[in-house]
């Protein structure tokens, strides 16, 4: 990861589920290392990965540099962003999209 100013960073991510980004932690503290073992566990149980700051280890509130959505998420956790206020999300377009993402990873 390119985050030269924060030298420890860690990021979690799993299918359809919530991406989440950390700096600033110290691989030599046993509290950032068991903070990290205790999200991983609660991100696995989580629906769609998904944790409010309160319910996310204590130690890690502030060292986190990025919560990101599912990529083509249809999930009631992320709103649609457009210019146009009569415009609605196309829900076939972000499958289409995701279908268009997979096949180039894969």
């Amino acid at each position: 990861m390119s985050q030269c100013k924060r030298p420890c960073v860690v990021s979690l991510s799993g299918r359809e589920s919530f991406t989440y980004v950390f700096g600033d932690l110290d691989p030599e503290r046993l509290d950032h290392v068991d903070a990290l073992l205790e999200f991983a566990s609660l991100y696995s149980s989580a629906s769609e990965g998904f944790l409010t700051r309160q319910e996310r280890p204590e130690v890690l509130r502030p060292s986190i540099l990025g919560r990101f959505p599912p990529i083509g998420s249809n999930s009631p956790l992320v709103n649609c962003l457009t210019s146009d206020p009569q415009s609605e999300c196309d829900s076939e377009y972000s499958a289409a999209q995701q279908l268009s993402i997979e096949a180039l990873v894969s």
